[in-house]
């Protein structure tokens, strides 16, 4: 499959990481799984619409427009035919900026895009899926979360926390919340309002996907090497992590990579 990022404008770039595109046909029968990374999503389906996986055997067809929330555990989707999504990526805080919800509220959760945005979602949604090209559908989604922004701005101690855990999740929460000159009970909510959980579950997930690239660039190295340079003080704490985010082992994952998980993992970064 095809993955592809588009640079969002100047004036979006503090809230959006980027859009982005995934096409093609899956090589592989099985349920693709989607891992937490710390981000929230706005994703609509050019194609045919994904079944959720719950169980096996049990499946729930998923609306074609989506606003995924900040997820804490691994998501099984079934793609029904040849997959044609378009997507927009948030930075960890930048969902914010568009919803008049706190992130807290989405948090684990992914909804129909008509529950959060009413009938812009279907009209947003229909200029998308009809657009003659992605320029035009970034172009699109530009004007749709302009029109949104309310008075958006950027909470500095909570992007400065951001950018700490993106460096260095290995760090004490207490040391992060003093950088940002705010205190940890203070850094705590405004994470919950702002990204959708809080900063630990935020530097967890940050260290877990690091382990998940360190992996899938360096195959040769050592699960115990791969932890130490992931900043990981011992294989326990990796393999809880891995059992929290993805449902399966260290070494049941590297086996069973699926596709779409390895092209999430090599390209956002």
């Amino acid at each position: 499959m095809d993955y592809r990022e588009y640079a969002p404008p100047a004036e979006l770039a503090p809230f959006v990481r980027c859009f982005w595109t995934l096409a093609g046909t899956p090589h592989s029968d099985s349920p693709e799984r989607i891992l937490p990374d710390g981000r929230t999503e706005l994703v609509i389906q050019l194609g045919e619409a994904f079944d959720r996986v719950d169980s096996p055997g049990r499946r729930e067809r998923q609306p074609r427009a989506l606003f995924v929330g900040q997820l804490d555990g691994r998501v099984l989707l079934q793609p029904t035919g040849a997959v044609s999504t378009f997507g927009i990526c948030f930075h960890p805080d930048g969902a914010s900026a568009f919803a008049p919800w706190t992130q807290q509220e989405t948090a684990g959760r992914i909804l129909a895009l008509d529950e959060v945005y009413g009938g812009e979602a279907r009209r947003l949604e229909d200029a998308v899926r009809n657009a003659a090209d992605h320029g035009a559908r970034v172009g699109i989604a530009t004007g749709f979360l302009r029109g949104r922004m309310r008075a958006a701005r950027i909470d500095r101690r909570v992007r400065a926390a951001v950018q700490s855990i993106q460096r260095e999740p290995w760090r004490r929460m207490a040391s992060i919340a003093e950088d940002a000159g705010c205190t940890t009970r203070h850094l705590e909510r405004t994470f919950l309002e702002r990204v959708g959980c809080t900063p630990k579950t935020l530097a967890c997930i940050t260290r877990f996907q690091r382990v998940l690239a360190l992996r899938d660039a360096r195959p040769a190295w050592s699960w115990a090497r791969v932890a130490v340079e992931a900043g990981y003080f011992d294989q326990a704490h990796l393999i809880g992590d891995f059992r929290r985010f993805s449902g399966s082992t260290p070494a049941l994952l590297a086996e069973d990579f699926t596709e779409m998980e390895r092209l999430f993992v090599r390209t956002r970064r």
